[in-house]
């Protein structure tokens, strides 16, 4: 709302992105909170920078470095929202060079205190893994892997953006397709400059581009889609007005019933999605606690899971497992396989 959408277009976004099913994961786990705090910070560091184009004082400029900075120490990968700041201010006609000298201090703060949060991090983490990969890897062979990566990525936030139609385990091979398709209409809106919508195609671009080299490493991407999904959000909310505004020309009176029933459509989907991506996060869980040892507690998630929603996870897996945990917590194991 704050960067020109009409309220209606703002708060459908804001719904559509509470109910987005391809994040799931960032929610579901706790571990993951440092997606959530990351975006908020960011998000509200957008919001003090825009009042620092208006209120040329000091004690806004802190205001921005602190919310920034400790957005970039949530999660590192809210750094790339300092190229967005960039062209938001650049769309938007309010002063670009004030932006930079406003972010120039925090690329020079962020990098020792990264570097200090780099040292206390455990060893064996995905962005250590992702590091260690892209160092001993030939660019020539993962430039592709990396750009198949990308419009994966893409194709997910596509096919399960508000439903779940198949296992989140399974790679189909016409995913990708749909990221070409994704990509281009989000190429197609920044193109167009429009200063409400742009920048929130820039803002899904580049909050996604730190993951894609994670997801080699690490195939449990829901988190990774977390930020940008906050724009893909936001373009489809501006979508379902600019077809309801469409459809009213012909239909006169009609446009906030129609906006209304498409959006109602989207959020019955997802909260029938979001019911059976439960099963998916217990069943994970479940394998977690299994390797850590914690038999009894794997039991009672892979049970669970298994109760939501079996054919969203891998089944047979899943009952192997569930045998297993009841064999080494002295359980029932007979009861598994029933």
């Amino acid at each position: 709302f704050k960067l020109g959408l009409r309220i209606e277009a703002s708060l459908c976004g804001g719904l559509l992105f509470l109910l987005n099913v391809a994040h799931f994961g960032a929610v579901h786990w706790i571990s993951a909170i440092d997606y959530d705090l990351a975006l908020v910070l960011g998000l509200a560091a957008t919001f003090i920078l825009l009042r620092c184009h208006s209120q040329h004082t000091l004690f806004a400029a802190l205001g921005f470095w602190v919310v920034m900075l400790a957005g970039i120490m949530a999660h590192p990968a809210m750094g790339m929202v300092l190229p967005f700041l960039l062209y938001l201010s650049w769309v938007r006609g309010q002063g670009l060079w004030q932006t930079a000298r406003l972010l120039a201090p925090i690329v020079v703060m962020a990098a020792p205190l990264l570097y200090l949060a780099h040292t206390q991090t455990a060893e064996y983490t995905t962005t250590s893994s992702m590091w260690r990969f892209l160092a001993t890897a030939d660019l020539a062979q993962v430039a592709p892997q990396l750009a198949y990566a990308l419009l994966w990525l893409l194709g997910r936030m596509v096919s399960t953006g508000h439903w779940l139609l198949f296992p989140p385990h399974l790679q189909p091979a016409w995913e990708p397709w749909l990221g070409v398709c994704l990509l281009s209409i989000v190429s197609w809106t920044a193109w167009q400059r429009n200063p409400h919508t742009a920048p929130w195609a820039i803002f899904l671009l580049v909050t996604l581009l730190p993951f894609v080299p994670a997801s080699l490493v690490h195939t449990g991407v829901s988190r990774y889609l977390y930020l940008a999904t906050a724009g893909s959000s936001v373009l489809l909310a501006a979508g379902l007005c600019h077809l309801a505004e469409m459809a009213s020309r012909r239909l006169p009176s009609t446009e906030h019933w129609l906006l209304g029933g498409m959006t109602a459509l989207l959020v019955i989907s997802s909260v029938l999605a979001l019911d059976r991506a439960e099963a998916v996060s217990r069943y994970a869980s479940g394998r977690h606690y299994f390797n850590t040892g914690q038999f009894s507690a794997a039991g009672i998630q892979l049970e669970r899971a298994i109760e939501r929603d079996a054919t969203i996870i891998p089944a047979a897996e899943a009952r192997f497992f569930l045998v297993l945990a009841a064999m080494a917590s002295g359980g029932k194991w007979e009861k598994a396989l029933e």
